[in-house]
Order: C-alpha cells, then sequence, then structure tokens
C-alpha cells in the first residue's frame, strides 16, 4: 500500500496565497484596497478655447467649464492661476472677474496637467447718446486740405467707446472717410450725416458747400449760330468751351464780319444778336464766371471777349427769368495783352442749371476799343475755356 505525502503541495498552496495578497496593495502606505489613479488631461469648453474674452465688471464661472479626465481620477482638484490681477481675479473656485482693459493669461491646473488661455478684458462699452455739429453750415475753398470733422462735432458723452460713421450726399462736391476727414473735391453743396455705430437713428446732419469752379464733366452747350467758322488750327465746336483741352477753341463770327466759311456781313452791327448756354445738369449756385483767352500774342488780342449784353439764368432751360448780370463790360482786363484770363468776374448769386450768355451787337466784341469807339478790328471772337463758379461774399 502506498503513502501519498501532502506536505509539499500544501507548502506550495500557501506560498501562492500568500503572493495575492500582496497584488491587491499596490502603492505601499495606502490603505487596504486603494488605488491611485492619475489625472491624465484637461479639456474646456469650445467657447473658451481660443480664449476668454470680457468685458469690464463682467465676471465667468469656469468651473463648468473646465473637463478632468479620466472621470475616475483620484484627485480632480482644478486649481486657477492668473499671471496679471491688474487686469482679472480668479476664485479658487474659478469665478473670474474683469478688473481692467488689458490681455494676459490664465493657468488651469489638475494633478500633473495644465492648459494655458489668453484672457482678454475689454473696456465697458459706452453708447453715443447725441451727436451735434457745431455749425449747421460751412463753407470751404475747392483745393483746400482735407478737413477733421470731428473738429465741429460734440459726441456725448464723451468717454464713449461707439464709433462715428460719416457719409457724403454728393461726393463729386466732396468726400468723407471713415475718421471724419473731409475732402472737398470741386464746387458744389453736400449734405454731411454723421451717425453713432452702435445706433444710426443716433444722427446728425450739417450743410457743405464748396466754392471755386464747379467741376464741368458732363456739361454741354449750345449755340444761336446754326453753323460755326473753321478756322485753322482751332478744332472749333461746341465743346470746346468746356473741354479743358488747349487744342481747341470755341469761335464765332463777329457781327458784320466774315470768316471760316460763316458771314455776317449783311447783319446790323449794333442789334445782331447771338447767344451761347450752358447746361450744368444740375441746379447750383453761380455768382461768378471766368474765361480763358486764346493767347498773349498781339494779333489775337482783337479776338477777346468785352463784355456781354445778359447773362440770364434757368432752372427749366425755358424759362430765363433769372438775370445774372446786364450790360457786363470786362475789357479793361481783358484788353490788358499780359492777362490770359479774365478774373473771376461776379455776377447776381443766382441758383440755375442753365446759364445764357447774350451779346447784342459789336460792341461785346475787340477790348481793344476804348470809350465807346469800336473799331471792330476782328473778324472773330475766340475763347478757349470758360468757368462757372460760387465763392462766398467778402
Amino acid at each position: 500500500m502506498k503513502t501519498i505525502r501532502l506536505f509539499p503541495l500544501l507548502a506550495a498552496a500557501a506560498l501562492l496565497a500568500a503572493g495575492c495578497e500582496k497584488a491587491e496593495t499596490p502603492n505601499e502606505g495606502e490603505g487596504e484596497g486603494e488605488v491611485t489613479v492619475a489625472v491624465e488631461s484637461i479639456t474646456v469648453d469650445e467657447s473658451i478655447k481660443d480664449g476668454i474674452y470680457l468685458e469690464e465688471g463682467k465676471t465667468l464661472d469656469l468651473s463648468e467649464l473646465v473637463t478632468v479626465l479620466p472621470e475616475d481620477a483620484t484627485d480632480k482638484t482644478v486649481t486657477y492661476t492668473i499671471a496679471d490681477e491688474k487686469v482679472a481675479t480668479v476664485s479658487a473656485a474659478g469665478l473670474i472677474t474683469a478688473v481692467a482693459a488689458g490681455n494676459t493669461n490664465i493657468t488651469i491646473a489638475a494633478g500633473e496637467q495644465s492648459v494655458k488661455l489668453t484672457l482678454t478684458v475689454t473696456a465697458e462699452e459706452v453708447a453715443i447718446t447725441k451727436i451735434e455739429f457745431n455749425q449747421q453750415s460751412m463753407t470751404f475753398a475747392s483745393g483746400s486740405e482735407p478737413v477733421d470733422l470731428l473738429l465741429y462735432i460734440t459726441v456725448t458723452p464723451a468717454e464713449n467707446t461707439d464709433k462715428l460713421t460719416f457719409t457724403s450726399s454728393n461726393e463729386s462736391v466732396a468726400t468723407v472717410d471713415k475718421d471724419g476727414q473731409l475732402t472737398l473735391v470741386s464746387a458744389g453743396e453736400t449734405t454731411i450725416t454723421v451717425s453713432a455705430e452702435s445706433n444710426t437713428a443716433v444722427t446728425a446732419t450739417a450743410s457743405v458747400t464748396v466754392t471755386g469752379d464747379y467741376n464741368r464733366t458732363g456739361w454741354t452747350m449750345t449755340c444761336s449760330e446754326e453753323k460755326l467758322p473753321e478756322l485753322s488750327g482751332r478744332n472749333n465746336s461746341l465743346t470746346a468751351l468746356l473741354d479743358g483741352d488747349p487744342n481747341t477753341v470755341f469761335c464765332l463770327t463777329r457781327p458784320g464780319k466774315s470768316t471760316g466759311g460763316v458771314s455776317h456781313s449783311g447783319v446790323d452791327t449794333e442789334t445782331y444778336e447771338i447767344n451761347f448756354t450752358i447746361d450744368m445738369k444740375t441746379v447750383q449756385k453761380v455768382n461768378y464766371f471766368r474765361i480763358d483767352h486764346l493767347s498773349n500774342k498781339t494779333a489775337d488780342l482783337g479776338t477777346r471777349m468785352a463784355g456781354f449784353t445778359k447773362i440770364l439764368g434757368s432752372t427749366d432751360g425755358t424759362n430765363f427769368d433769372k438775370v445774372l448780370a446786364e450790360n457786363l463790360d470786362f475789357s479793361e482786363h481783358s484788353r490788358v495783352l499780359e492777362n490770359t484770363s479774365t478774373e473771376n468776374i461776379k455776377v447776381t448769386e443766382t441758383e440755375c442749371q442753365y446759364v445764357k450768355f447774350v451779346m447784342i451787337g459789336i460792341k461785346c466784341y475787340d477790348p481793344g476799343v476804348k470809350d465807346g469807339v469800336d473799331t471792330n478790328n476782328g473778324n472773330s471772337a475766340q475763347m478757349k475755356e470758360l468757368y462757372l463758379g460760387y465763392e462766398p461774399a467778402e
């Protein structure tokens, strides 16, 4: 009969049991059965991942926007640190309070993990409640330096954080940029409107008059003469007086003369009328005109204009019931050879679209004549350019 010895098997079992009991306590010094789980990551809400933006005095609770993983981490305590507490402060619970406008960083930490976010604090928004122009109407000379409209505006409250927007109703007269710089383009009138960016109902307007020569682009002219004389080198036409081209000249055959294929030899030199009309395409204030002469050569002196019998204005092109001037004589200035243009010749201030220049008889031509003696030496009257404009009364 065999005898089975169990002692070695029992000893092995005892050793195995002892080994299993030791694996259930991984960290020496910790309570029986406790396991430490480290923090692996910190995530923040999409709303703040690209930075935190707060207005002065506002608060933000970060505790609801921060997630510590894994969920079963042993110690999920979160700490918050702000680099510059002059910009913002943060409580132990994660409540940010914006203090003053500026930029800083906030560090969010848990365990061995941390994230850093930018923090921007902006000044408290203060809207504009009232805008006033110090002058309801302003006048500037065309070609002057840009005008700073901010010097003419009072905004309430003065400590606002709002912005202003500017518009011009007629940019052919003046334009205005986002900073309120008014650029004077040409003579005319426009309305400037200034509004609060946050509330366009808060607004103010002022009229701006730009003085000087009007922009003649698009202007047209008609003439009572059915045919204009064809003179060598003059490129005579109804556009020559308005085109700014030194190589074109507006020419007329004078009463009692014949030139360029147009004869007025048999007309009454005292009563024969020639007129031409400028259409400015819009109603504008006019109180002066200016003519450029052909040249300052002695031979061309006799081609200069000496005056107009009438200058009439109209708003519809039919009823010329506005009188800008009558029996206007500027021969004293035109007969000075060195004067290549007339001065700005003043006329009665008139609002009109059409201006008609009327010449009756030979007295309107040849400024070389003086004291009523008109020798009518030239055969033609020639003008290079004509300008209309407005300038304030002195």
